[in-house]
């Protein structure tokens, strides 16, 4: 966001398509409204709920409210608590890695990676558990999810930690970027057969000139 914020245009695509929900369980004006700026800077589209308009302020717990919100959230939704266990995984998370409720509720969220990637993870997940703000998981670093069938794929993650009268916990939206790694590398291949071929151009008219100028 650093970057985006010097910029004199400040918007990007990052998120153009994607219904980001906030929850909302303390009364802060900063907090919100650098969620919300965030959120248009990165072009998506978002909602807002806080505790004491929603159904929290008649019982409702952190959960109910999150799954009352799996209908209308087009991204995978994993929440974890500080022990970094997954308490939530919504339709769209079920359907991604391939698992159901009952095969990672309570387990460790490193179940929903690669093994090679687990034990550095831990580390990760205790420093940011130890300061927590909204951010992008593993910035500059190559993502990937582990279906229960064991195959692999790219993905972004987005982390929003949430306090409540509950605990801690950390919402995570994952999105599944093969899409968009299929067509980096297809425009990568055409630069570089266009590379190519400007090369043997080069070389062709310098050969040509070459000749001419030779008697």
């Amino acid at each position: 966001m650093a970057e985006i914020n010097k910029r004199t245009i400040k918007k990007v695509p990052t998120l153009r398509g994607r219904l980001v929900a906030n929850l909302f369980y303390e009364n802060s004006t900063r907090t919100r409204f650098s969620f919300e700026i965030a959120e248009r800077r990165l072009t998506a589209d978002s909602i807002s709920f806080a505790a004491a308009t929603s159904s929290a302020a008649k019982g409702e717990t952190l959960l109910d409210t999150c799954r009352n919100l799996e209908a209308m959230a087009p991204d995978a939704i994993v929440i974890v608590n500080d022990l970094g266990r997954i308490v939530l995984f919504n339709a769209r998370a079920r359907d991604l890695f391939g698992h159901s409720d009952t095969d990672v509720m309570g387990a460790p969220v490193e179940v929903l990676m690669p093994e090679r990637m687990r034990g550095a993870h831990r580390g990760h997940r205790s420093a940011y558990l130890g300061e927590p703000r909204m951010r992008g998981m593993g910035a500059g670093l190559e993502l990937a999810g582990l279906r229960r069938d064991g195959s692999e794929f790219p993905v972004e993650i987005g982390l929003n930690p949430i306090e409540t009268t509950e605990g801690r916990f950390v919402l995570c939206a994952v999105v599944d970027i093969s899409e968009r790694k299929r067509a980096e590398e297809v425009i990568s291949a055409t630069n570089n057969a266009l590379r190519a071929k400007t090369k043997e151009m080069e070389e062709f008219v310098y050969t040509v000139s070459h000749d001419l100028k030779s008697p």
